[in-house]
């Protein structure tokens, strides 16, 4: 870890546990910089890293102050099952909220964690399909080796460098999109009726996975610093569990960040028990700070984490391309790739390729991150200022949604259906549970430059949650 890196995830350590607290003065740059013999160019990064992400904040003429206050992180109380929980009444909402989104401008689509068109690369893309069209002849259109296009597998092997994990060109598995690298993972490890642990709140992608599997749920709570380890323990000791999945890099709702020492720790403890982790990276490219995260593949020496991740939400989500490396497990995973789709096709990944090599992919980049952390900035604060009192935001370390917890008995679902009456589309919480916990949560999402009408979007739903909060407001029986 270099110095800067070292010195920002310390001082997060302290600010998310309280040893630096809520609107406390940081001690000034120059004092940091003379006291651990650093340079100042290392302390500006360190601090500057931690106010992107919205730790701290400067104030004029005043110096930096601690923004983040622990207390409110985990929201309002929520249960969460610790005990195994079938998935057969478990229900998807994310086929509805496409459906309602699938139209146009019409509907706000506030319930999406998808990239907006306005920051898709849509140029560079449309000329890049055109030259490899007229440049590649008939392989474009040919069956290709299941396991990737071996440039591009070269490409993915030089971002996973990016993340600290050294692996070799022939490693990573070339897939559509992040989801099928999930269900390869997932079949990988588990069999009918095997209990996975997965973190909670989580991804609904992953768990209807695991309902169709016939896969059966621990939900392990989840904060700004990651996975709750002493619960997983727990659960590990009480129940016969066959894999752990995780988002160790803005997760999605929340858009937290595991710290370093959760990620080591965690790998420990899977590498005691034997434990495979499916590690879902889909959204860390989307990380607000200076520096990429390491990922937690990067601690693992065992080889039991299957690592998966996508460009769908960092280049455009029709091309369906993702990859995963999958550790210990790559003959059964190879097996079961060739088996579902005999290869990703061939078009999309000579796209892909080319874009990453000509530059366009970290220069996209890095204009996303600065977009989106404004957007998802002003978004926090007009629901601070619109929602009802007793309302927390969570507040997100990169990606494009916030997980937002509503006061005891405002009804998620029943914010749902109202929105809708007015054309906005927001994501209930439940659906982001195996077990239907997190009813008074939502997910917000916009993955773009924010606009006046995402404004008024947050606005209405504010309004609406403050109905509910007094109870004042029903569903519309017109």
């Amino acid at each position: 870890m270099n110095k800067f890196a070292a010195l920002s995830s310390e001082m997060r350590r302290m600010i998310e546990t309280g040893g630096l607290r809520y609107g406390e003065k940081l001690p000034s740059m120059r004092m940091i910089a003379r006291s651990r013999r650093l340079s100042m160019t290392t302390v500006i990064a360190a601090y500057r890293e931690l106010e992107a992400i919205d730790l701290i904040e400067a104030r004029p003429r005043s110096g930096y102050y601690v923004k983040f206050d622990p207390s409110l992180s985990l929201g309002p109380k929520r249960r969460v099952r610790l005990a195994p929980k079938g998935l057969k009444t478990y229900r998807d909402l994310m086929p509805d909220l496409l459906a309602e989104t699938d139209q146009g401008s019409r509907v706000l689509r506030l319930g999406v964690a998808s990239i907006e068109s306005s920051l898709l690369p849509r140029e560079p893309l449309a000329r890049l399909t055109r030259q490899v069209l007229r440049t590649t002849g008939t392989q474009a259109f040919e069956y290709a080796d299941p396991i990737g296009l071996p440039s591009l597998r070269r490409r993915v092997a030089t971002l996973m460098m990016d993340r600290g994990v050294a692996v070799a060109a022939s490693d990573p598995i070339v897939t559509s999109g992040c989801q099928e690298a999930l269900w390869i993972a997932l079949q990988s490890v588990c069999k009918p009726g095997d209990t996975v642990a997965i973190e909670s709140p989580s991804y609904p992608g992953a768990i209807k996975i695991m309902q169709l599997m016939g896969l059966k749920a621990v939900e392990i709570p989840v904060k700004p610093a990651g996975l709750h380890l002493d619960a997983l323990e727990d659960a590990l000791r009480k129940h016969k569990i066959a894999a752990c999945y995780v988002m160790p890099n803005c997760a999605n709702p929340t858009g937290w960040v595991y710290s370093e020492e959760t990620k080591q720790q965690l790998c420990e403890l899977a590498a005691r028990r034997d434990l495979p982790i499916i590690e879902d990276c889909a959204n860390a490219d989307l990380y607000y700070g200076a520096s990429a995260l390491p990922a937690l593949k990067r601690y693992d020496r065992s080889g039991l984490v299957l690592f998966c991740s996508s460009f769908s939400k960092t280049v455009a989500p029709a091309l369906r391309v993702g990859w995963m490396v999958p550790g210990r497990f790559a003959e059964r995973a190879l097996e079961l790739k060739y088996a579902v789709s005999l290869g990703t096709p061939v078009l999309q990944q000579l796209v892909v390729d080319r874009f990453i090599s000509e530059g366009s992919y970290k220069r996209g980049l890095l204009r996303a991150r600065r977009v989106l952390a404004t957007t998802l900035g002003q978004m926090l604060r007009w629901v601070d200022e619109c929602f009802p009192p007793g309302t927390v935001s969570q507040r997100p370390f990169g990606g494009m949604c916030a997980w937002i917890g509503l006061p005891p008995g405002v009804d998620s679902d029943r914010l749902r259906l109202i929105a809708l009456e007015k054309s906005i589309s927001v994501a209930p919480g439940r659906m982001f549970s195996p077990s239907g916990a997190y009813t008074n949560h939502i997910r917000l999402g916009w993955g773009g430059v924010w606009t006046k009408r995402a404004e008024a979007g947050v606005r209405a739903l504010g309004a609406i949650a403050c109905d509910l909060s007094r109870g004042t407001r029903g569903l519309s029986t017109a």
